[in-house]
């Protein structure tokens, strides 16, 4: 027998105290060997093992070391790297990633994530790479590495083929929703969950699955300015997630909370936000927790109550600072600085206007660049100075019409125009407004901000969509 027979045969004979076989990853973690080393060593694949190497799998399994080099007191079993070996390695290794992804360790899921895809190759087995290609994927988008992920999310779509791989081809068309989401293309996005959409309602997924459909629809709704019906999916989604448990609750609550801030309803969402932050706290999740902070913030900004505001906003920042998330620290800094201008407290205002405007130029991330010069130009605004307001509503504007950001920019074309008409230049507001108008006329879901201008939130911090293999 080959090293690798005995080490099978070990896996098939030795078994837990409840009598069930041992799995990869239970060795690994006794033995501080990696799970895709364990299985090469198995599958015959990885050749002359080190002294210690073979130390600790005898020491696991009660045989001693010798058995790896004398003969194995049970009859020679030739084992080859089956189809279910091969699938339990890959499962092991996706949830490897997914766990790293959770704790943002992206290095270590992207690393598990490429493991498994070899695995899958060296199988030749297409729906595996597929299901693998989108959990990379998705790893790549939330590193920023936006090419990479629609390369590899395009080659997962391919190989999985279409709607017949079931719940794989709906995983990863909810990933390219989410890549298009993140790269700030909502249209996009919004289309793709809603492609997914459709195949839910034939029957396709798990509860899970059909939570994060349902988020999909929901999240991308709001982006492109149709909050009722993102309520509407929101709350469809609310049994799933009572059913799968608080963390998923909390996330919807999360979600319903800031659907019905863009519906105008502050009090219905102050409610869920702050059950969402309990909820966070008590399955002690930090990111949830100033997500929600952050979150409920907004919410008193609405209602005018700005001195709860700017704790809030501060509590967040504070947690986020703590978490390293440069992202929702931006969104903090222009928050801030937004509720500062309306208590008057000019050095505070601009201090935190410009932190995040710093913070989007130095990683270059042009929404947030374009929304961190519109929430200068407000509090500017707000304080009086017109001249500087207007440089960053132009700034803005420019930004916006380049990635267009139709909600966003319509809303600021209206702004600028109010500030305009405020100081007398009436022939520069009309044409603001009526370029507003045109956006607006072929965007009905933007119809409501031509009756007001409310304070602006279309940036606030979203709940990721869930991962799951």
């Amino acid at each position: 027998m080959t090293v690798s027979e005995r080490i099978g045969h070990l896996f098939r004979t030795v078994r837990r105290p409840d009598g069930k076989t041992w799995t990869l990853q239970e060795v690994a973690s006794a033995t501080g060997l990696s799970v895709s080393y364990i299985w090469r060593l198995r599958s015959g694949k990885a050749a002359n093992p080190t002294k210690s190497v073979l130390e600790r799998l005898a020491a696991f399994f009660g045989v001693p070391v010798g058995y790896f080099m004398d003969d194995a007191p049970a009859e020679p079993q030739v084992s080859t790297s089956t189809t279910s070996e091969t699938e339990a390695v890959v499962e092991q290794l996706l949830r490897e990633a997914m766990d790293a992804y959770r704790r943002h360790d992206l290095a270590k899921a992207e690393q598990a994530a490429r493991q498994a895809l070899e695995h899958c190759r060296s199988a030749h087995d297409d729906t595996m790479a597929g299901r693998c290609l989108s959990a990379l994927a998705h790893i790549l988008a939330a590193a920023g590495r936006s090419q990479e992920a629609l390369t590899a999310i395009s080659e997962a779509l391919r190989l999985l083929g279409g709607p017949k791989a079931g719940a794989s081809w709906l995983r990863a068309v909810l990933t390219l929703s989410r890549i298009e989401f993140l790269q700030e293309r909502f249209s996009h996005a919004y289309f793709h969950a809603r492609r997914a959409l459709a195949a839910i309602e034939l029957g396709e997924g798990d509860d899970e699955l059909r939570l994060y459909v349902l988020y999909s629809v929901g999240v991308t709704a709001r982006r492109v300015g149709r909050a009722e019906e993102a309520i509407v999916y929101l709350e469809q989604a609310t049994p799933l997630a009572e059913r799968l448990g608080t963390p998923y609750l909390a996330d919807n609550l999360m979600n319903r909370g800031l659907a019905y801030l863009d519906a105008e309803q502050p009090e219905r969402s102050l409610e869920c936000l702050t059950k969402a932050h309990g909820m966070y706290a008590a399955c002690r999740l930090p990111k949830g927790v100033a997500w929600a902070q952050h979150n409920i913030g907004l919410v008193y900004e609405r209602l005018g109550r700005w001195t709860e505001a700017i704790e809030s906003l501060t509590k967040s920042l504070g947690s986020n600072e703590a978490l390293g998330d440069l992202r929702i620290i931006l969104y903090n800094h222009m928050e801030l600085g937004w509720c500062y201008a309306n208590v008057g407290q000019r050095e505070m205002a601009l201090r935190h206007g410009q932190a995040a405007l710093a913070l989007a130029q130095e990683h270059d991330w042009a929404g947030d660049r374009a929304r961190a010069h519109w929430h200068l130009a407000r509090a500017l605004a707000k304080l009086g100075d017109v001249d500087e307001a207007m440089a960053h509503y132009e700034a803005a504007l420019r930004l916006l019409e380049e990635l267009e950001l139709e909600a966003e920019l319509a809303r600021v074309q209206i702004e600028a125009g109010d500030l305009l008409m405020q100081q007398g230049d009436a022939v520069r507001a009309a044409q603001l407004y009526r370029q507003a108008a045109t956006l607006v006329m072929h965007a009905p879901s933007l119809q409501r901000y031509l009756m007001a201008t409310p304070p602006m939130e279309l940036h606030e911090s979203e709940i990721a969509l869930g991962w799951r293999n």
